[in-house]
């Protein structure tokens, strides 16, 4: 690694360092600010009952872990195995009697021991389980326990231990919820531990004030992502401590083997000639599979001796767990010596002792190698290895299979190499050209080439590496920098015993995969259908027995092998198996090319009673393997004839949603109609109100216009003295002329100067002025044509000028023509309503 790489790498862990301090200070100052904590005495107190119980001094991050949960952080710690992950679930249990912790474990065996562990602590402990939760229960209920270790599956979908973990007592107590082997959520929360994947929901089962701490060895920045998304931790608030998952007590070495079947090279890495089971250093295999631990441990026995080989077993997930308990415990105590193992053994062996692991075949991922690697020698003090058996086909390339259809058209196509024009020397031209053409074809080759085995890129990379090893997982995990010097030889590379890999071996060719040619000709025949371009296909004769056939005609030689063995060899000691061993009759029932008795002859290996009894198989062959393709024949037609129903209810299906369809446009474009009719309508009524509306405002504009110009011509007449009072007989003193004046009132508005002193509205005998009503209206008939407002009373005008105003124009007296109120040249006083004289009244012509 360059050093500016090394330098960033070392501030990316001093910003995640400073900011996990920063998250606590902040916890202790709201302690402090709550109840007055004091950090400095919690941590003494913590020392100290470590010390009491362990006898010797913790180390700082366990401190802080401890702390932080203690205060409520949610925690995050990655730690190499054996370097004390379990001291913070047990620490704050010790420095408060009364908290309780729930540990979830992600195996039986492992809580098993965990259990163990705490108790053997002083601290109260128990595994719940299916197998556990009978006996334990009453005990659960009565809080006499204070570590429970359990699963996820029992937590989600257990009712009554999830009705306990509800409980007010035991939430009251609990201080931690803690996942140990975290990793398994991003490795096992899908289909296999489905589980994992939903451990989110356990945050609505307690107290949003209790934390959650995940711990774990092996967990890359994305896998630690996942895990918090998972749990809902926020780094930036909680408390992270990243140790690094190095072991520097641990060789790492690589090699490789033909297959991970090759029992055969493990006979290099264990000393087959041990005389005593202590000459047999405590070793750990790892395989794949259950049933390679079983094939593994049976051909490892057959390298050593009788007398040793009861110190070899193998342990699955599938075993009792009678069985696990019993070889865990052998394999502790050393009894065991040699444990062939899948992932069961890989989180439940807490053994300090473990000299060697051989990981036989690649696993899943460089986190599960190096997961079952720390299983090895967790006591610092010793120095073991670890070795990874990587199958030779894992760096072996083959050609990239070519889709049908327009692959098969492109790889018609050849590489065309353009030669140039052709020169004089025609064979130097060939040669440039078959050189030009080869480097041509070697690249096109070489990039359709994919590997054979699909793995891990990562484990690719650490398997192919040329730099150390321990550096290329530090890299992978972001490890922190400045690890420990090794204990030992640190790697094979460092050590420079690393083989080369398989596709570097020089001269080393890679065997075909399948032979060039076939060794038979296949029987076949051109199929019956035609494809669409018209063309049919060459097919085999007879079906590929697979599935059910195969299994049809397995059953039937079974039956067949039964029979004769009753019927022709009843008072033989061979049973039926002897007949015909299973491994020729799957090599029968499986290949469709044996026809004859002759081809039963050339099995391999051979069948001894081909000859003898090659008719009647041959024959029970052919009888079921007729029935099954009639069978195949009318199960073919039945489907074609169920596939044309379909069609055809499709069809009908199809027409029916068009015409429902059709109706709903109708029906939509019928109302779409309607409302527009509707809308016009609405639009005409509203224009006509509109009109009416502009037509009143017109004529109430017209009216004030005439208002605001009566009232600009208007001039008031001084008060004038009366007049003689009139005689009885004057036409002026006659009552229908005396009622256009109003008589005395009291004034309801004040008067404007204009009108105050208008001969309209001046008493005829008092002379003093007088309102007239708001609504005030002429009674009928009149004597002359006066206007009859409907909310003002008419105020004639009355003037001394000697020219007549036009606004007097229509007064005029019934059936006469119009005249002026006043005399036409004379400045005389005159008043339209009364005279002293009875050829003054102005009507009387």
């Amino acid at each position: 690694m360059s050093t500016s790489a090394q330098s960033l790498a070392a501030s990316h862990h001093e910003v995640n360092k400073v900011r996990s301090a920063a998250n606590l200070q902040d916890a202790r100052d709201r302690a402090f600010r709550k109840r007055g904590y004091n950090y400095e005495a919690t941590r003494s107190d913590l020392s100290s009952a470590f010390r009491s119980t362990w006898g010797y001094e913790p180390r700082e991050w366990q401190l802080d872990i401890t702390e932080a949960l203690l205060l409520g952080l949610d925690s995050v710690l990655i730690a190499g195995t054996g370097a004390g992950k379990t001291m913070p679930f047990m620490l704050p249990l010790k420095y408060d009697e009364q908290r309780t912790i729930l540990v979830i474990s992600p195996l039986k065996i492992l809580q098993e021991d965990q259990a163990h562990r705490f108790t053997v602590a002083g601290i109260p402990a128990v595994a719940v389980n299916g197998d556990t939760w009978a006996t334990v229960q009453s005990d659960l209920n009565a809080h006499k326990y204070r570590a429970i270790l359990t699963s996820p599956e029992m937590c989600l979908e257990f009712p009554a231990f999830r009705q306990y973990l509800s409980t007010p007592e035991f939430q009251r107590h609990l201080t931690t919820v803690a996942v140990d082997e975290a990793h398994c959520i991003g490795q096992w929360g899908g289909d296999f531990r489905k589980h994992y994947a939903m451990l989110h929901k356990l945050r609505a089962l307690f107290p949003s004030t209790i934390p959650f701490l995940a711990a774990t060895a092996t967990l890359p920045p994305a896998a630690r992502d996942e895990v918090c998304a998972e749990l809902n931790i926020d780094l930036h608030d909680s408390y992270f401590v990243n140790l690094g998952n190095d072991r520097p007590n641990i060789t790492q070495e690589v090699r490789f083997v033909e297959s991970a079947h090759d029992y055969a090279a493990l006979a290099e890495l264990l000393p087959t000639n041990a005389r005593t089971a202590k000459d047999i250093p405590k070793t750990l295999i790892f395989v794949n599979s259950r049933v390679g631990t079983q094939e593994a441990c049976r051909e490892i026995r057959k390298l050593f001796p009788r007398r040793l080989r009861k110190r070899i077993d193998f342990l699955h997930a599938v075993r009792k767990d009678k069985s696990k308990r019993r070889v865990m415990r052998r394999f502790r105590r050393g009894s065991t010596r040699i444990l062939v193992a899948t992932e069961a053994a890989g989180m439940g062996a807490d053994i300090p002792d473990i000299m060697q692991v051989i990981q036989l075949g690649v696993p899943q991922s460089l986190s599960v190698y190096l997961q079952r690697a720390g299983r090895g020698v967790r006591d610092t003090t010793l120095h073991g290895r670890a070795i990874l058996l990587v199958e030779k086909s894992v760096f072996r390339k083959q050609k990239k299979r070519k889709k049908k259809g327009k692959d098969e058209e492109d790889s018609d196509e050849e590489l065309d190499v353009d030669s140039g024009d052709e020169g004089d020397n025609g064979v130097e031209d060939i040669g440039e050209s078959s050189i030009v053409l080869d480097t041509a074809v070697a690249a096109t080759d070489e990039a359709s080439k994919v590997w054979v085995k699909e793995i891990d890129p990562a484990l690719r990379t650490y398997i192919a590496s040329k730099v150390c090893r321990h550096t290329t997982s530090d890299k992978y995990f972001d490890n922190p920098p400045g690890r420990q010097a090794p204990t030992g030889p640190c790697c094979d590379v460092c050590e420079g015993t690393a083989p080369p890999l398989p596709n570097e071996l020089s001269g080393a060719i890679d065997p075909p995969t399948r032979p060039s040619t076939p060794v038979e000709s296949p029987h076949v025949t051109p199929a019956s259908t035609p494809k669409k371009n018209g063309k049919r296909p060459m097919q085999p004769s007879n079906p590929a027995r697979r599935g059910e056939l195969l299994k049809r005609v397995r059953t039937a030689l079974q039956d067949w092998r039964v029979a004769t063995r009753k019927l022709e060899y009843p008072y033989s000691t061979l049973t039926a198996t002897a007949l015909m061993p299973d491994k020729i009759l799957n090599k029968i029932a499986s290949n469709n090319k044996l026809r004859t008795v002759d081809d039963l002859r050339c099995l391999d290996p051979p069948w001894i009673y081909a000859s003898k009894h090659g008719g009647p198989v041959i024959a029970a062959i052919e009888d079921i393997v007729g029935r099954f393709v009639e069978e195949r024949d009318r199960e073919v037609l039945l489907r074609r004839a169920e596939k044309a129903l379909q069609t055809r209810q499709k069809h009908e299906q199809k027409r029916q949603e068009e015409e429902t369809v059709r109706l709903e446009k109708r029906t939509i474009a019928e109302a779409e109609k309607a409302r527009k009719r509707a809308e016009e309508k609405i639009r005409a009524t509203q224009e006509r109100e509109r009109k009416a509306r502009a037509k009143a405002a017109a004529t109430l504009a017209r009216d004030a216009a005439a208002a605001q110009r009566a009232a600009k011509y208007a001039s008031p007449r001084p008060v004038l003295a009366p007049s003689t009072p009139l005689y009885a007989g004057s036409l002026a003193a006659e009552t229908r002329y005396a009622m256009a004046v109003p008589p005395p009132m009291s004034p309801r508005t004040p008067l404007t100067p204009a009108s105050a002193h208008h001969p309209a509205f001046v008493h005829h005998q008092s002379g003093t002025p007088c309102t007239p009503y708001p609504s005030y209206s002429f009674p009928t008939p009149l004597p002359y044509n006066l206007p009859t407002p409907s909310r003002r009373p008419y105020t004639p005008y009355m003037s001394t000028y000697t020219t007549p105003s036009p606004f007097y124009s229509h007064l005029t007296r019934p059936g006469t023509a119009q005249s002026s109120p006043g005399p036409s040249s004379s400045t005389g006083n005159f008043h339209p309503y009364y005279s002293t004289a009875a050829n003054d009244d102005p009507f009387n012509s």
